[in-house]
């Protein structure tokens, strides 16, 4: 068991292919922490941005309703003109 800890021990190749394989991870690791680090970013400002739309849903929600009332009335104006035009 000796010579098998000496052997990797004292290979100076061996290390180097180590210590740059744990660098290499390193330096992939630190780039996909950077990319969870902007998506989450990102996400949270798209979820602020989210909440501060939804503090106009009462208004939208009455313009809305106000925009479909007007046109219910026109139809209906509409339609009873067409009535009216036919009756005659």
């Amino acid at each position: 068991m000796d010579s098998y800890k000496t052997l990797f021990e004292d290979n100076p190749k061996r290390n180097y292919l180590v210590e740059s394989k744990y660098t290499e991870i390193e330096r992939e690791n630190r780039i996909l922490f950077e990319k969870i680090t902007r998506i989450s970013r990102k996400k949270r400002k798209e979820e602020s941005m989210e909440r501060v739309r939804s503090l106009n849903i009462t208004s939208r929600r009455k313009q809305v309703g106000r925009v479909d009332r007007e046109g219910e009335c026109q139809d209906v104006r509409e339609n009873s003109q067409a009535k009216a035009f036919h009756v005659l």
